[in-house]
């Protein structure tokens, strides 16, 4: 029971991630997944920026294609979010617990 969007930004990549992620919203939604391709490779901090501004929920988490961020560490938290009204939740996978 989570309102949530997918904001999937690709640089131009010749790997077919745009092609992949086409088909994700034909099959979750384009409410759901939202594709802001970008006409060429201009970095991953401007990557951040445009799918920041296109978000439209309470919480931004920023996953990159590698997952090097698990997602199964997001409950958390937005947990700990709420329970001390935070403006930012960040992790780490260099230390033990993040």
């Amino acid at each position: 029971n989570i309102n949530y969007e997918i904001i999937i930004i690709d640089d131009n990549s010749p790997d077919g991630t745009l092609e992949i992620a086409t088909q994700l919203q034909k099959l979750y939604g384009e409410d759901r997944i939202l594709l802001r391709p970008r006409a060429g490779k201009l970095g991953l901090g401007t990557a951040y920026i445009h799918g920041i501004q296109h978000a439209t929920g309470d919480f931004i988490f920023i996953l990159d294609a590698d997952m090097s961020h698990h997602p199964k560490f997001m409950p958390q938290m937005i947990a700990l979010q709420q329970s001390k009204n935070l403006d930012v939740v960040t992790g780490t996978r260099y230390a033990g617990n993040g």
